[in-house]
């Protein structure tokens, strides 16, 4: 293993270990309770679409309130957790893992967060029906080693859509532009570094498409890289217009697992982007 992978592997286990000793804290947690880094889990449930709470001071406090619990319980149910609105080991593992930076409160098929069926993003915005071929572009020193996994990314959605993809001379007028980015990268949405928030999307017809830099993106490691190829799948589905399944073996499953892949579309990816465009 070379020094620059050494580096990396040392950085993330150095993530990890507090994130691991905070998950120790607050294992068992539920209303009434008060423990340190309560404060985190608001945050996340929030900034994912779950915690609601009309004071806002309410999300900055400790305490484990009766909107912390029913935010963990709508968690639980769209992940398919015991749904107990306590923070039990299965339910911090699962806010653990690294996962797509959109929300997860899309409207479904069925107008409920948690349906067991693909999802829209809010208001189901789609391209228009005279726009079905789509144009990418890469900006801001966009690594040239990633260009060939989010072609093979387009060519499956295009094999299973009525889009056609191709790239543009000029990425900043593409229909979905992608970059990678680092934290506070001015769009209201900035990234958490190491672990989190792997890439973000704005949909149609935004477009924007958006890599964490800081992330250990395809190396030597298989166990613990993310796979780019698997990331941008995901992301071009929300530039379509899909937002997040409850179906775990999907693309548009919000989380993913160091080293995992997923490059085929899923029936319920196909069925998602047919029920918006046609079959």
């Amino acid at each position: 293993m070379g020094f620059k992978l050494w580096v990396q592997l040392f950085l993330l286990l150095a993530f990890i270990a507090p994130h691991l000793a905070s998950a120790r804290n607050l294992q068992g947690s539920r209303k009434g309770d008060n423990r340190k880094g309560i404060h985190g889990v608001k945050a996340y449930l929030q900034r994912y679409g779950y915690y609601v709470t009309q004071n806002e001071t309410n999300s900055q406090t400790n305490a484990f309130d009766e909107a912390l619990e029913e935010s963990i319980k709508s968690y639980q149910k769209f992940f398919k957790l015991n749904v107990s609105g306590a923070l039990d080991k299965e339910t911090l593992d699962q806010m653990a893992k690294p996962r797509c930076g959109v929300s997860d409160n899309f409207t479904t098929a069925g107008g409920k967060l948690g349906g067991s069926y693909y999802a829209f993003f809010p208001g189901r915005r789609i391209w228009a029906p005279e726009k079905r071929h789509l144009t990418y572009g890469f900006i801001h020193d966009y690594p040239s080693k990633y260009v060939p996994q989010v072609m093979r990314a387009f060519a499956t959605w295009e094999a299973n859509t009525h889009f056609t993809f191709s790239q543009a001379v000029g990425g900043q007028t593409a229909d979905i532009v992608l970059s990678f980015e680092r934290r506070d990268h001015g769009d209201g949405h900035p990234f958490d570094g190491l672990g989190g928030a792997l890439a973000h999307c704005f949909g149609p017809i935004d477009g924007r498409v958006h890599f964490d830099a800081q992330e250990i993106w395809d190396w030597g490691i298989r166990i613990l890289q993310n796979d780019l190829e698997s990331v941008a799948l995901h992301e071009i589905g929300h530039a379509l217009g899909l937002g997040h399944t409850d179906v775990q073996d999907a693309v548009m499953w919000p989380t993913m697992n160091f080293g995992s892949r997923k490059t085929r579309l899923h029936d319920d990816d196909i069925n998602g982007i047919h029920a918006l465009y046609g079959n």
